[in-house]
């Protein structure tokens, strides 16, 4: 069986794997449909999001913040963070695994450590949200006991039927 660990990505190698994977995620996306690639960047816009990746360890700082780095037999295979978005409440963001390594169980852990360092970080609630063509994330997060809410941020209208929005209380 291979061994995941998932763990905090404070160090600078972490961060710049982070940002690998961080970039990895969003080609992914934008190779899945042209309604994907339009929604990538409607969302995340390339000098956009190369601004946010480079402040990602500010951005998401403890306390109220963390990056988790999943490494599956050694590799890293998926990442994942969060931030406070308004007292008590946080926001999951760029909850990622490689296509090679889905079906073991890192998604899982991802969430798992996310939800954990939220509740260490006082929360009693998470919100995140997704693309409604990923199917298999928006499975994860119902088994995780998210349920579906209403937006949290004002959406660009070109992108309200493409996302769907969950939340949980911890």
């Amino acid at each position: 069986m291979a061994e995941l660990i998932v763990h905090p990505a404070t160090e600078k190698a972490d961060l710049d794997t982070v940002r690998s994977l961080c970039w990895e995620y969003r080609d992914d996306l934008m190779g899945r449909s042209e309604q994907e690639r339009q929604l990538v960047e409607t969302l995340y816009p390339l000098i956009s999001y190369t601004d946010l990746l480079d402040q990602l360890a500010e951005l998401h700082a403890a306390p109220l913040g963390a990056i988790l780095l999943a490494r599956l037999d050694g590799k890293a295979v998926g990442c994942g963070m969060f931030h406070s978005i308004r007292p008590r409440v946080a926001e999951i963001k760029r909850l990622y695994v490689q296509p090679t390594a889905r079906g073991n169980g890192v998604g899982w852990a991802l969430c798992q450590g996310l939800i954990d360092q939220i509740r260490a970080a006082g929360c009693n609630h998470v919100v995140l949200d997704t693309s409604k063509s990923l199917a298999s994330a928006r499975a994860l997060y119902a088994k995780l006991s998210f349920t579906e809410c209403d937006p949290f941020y004002r959406v660009p209208p070109e992108a309200e039927d493409l996302l769907c929005f969950y939340e949980r209380p911890l």
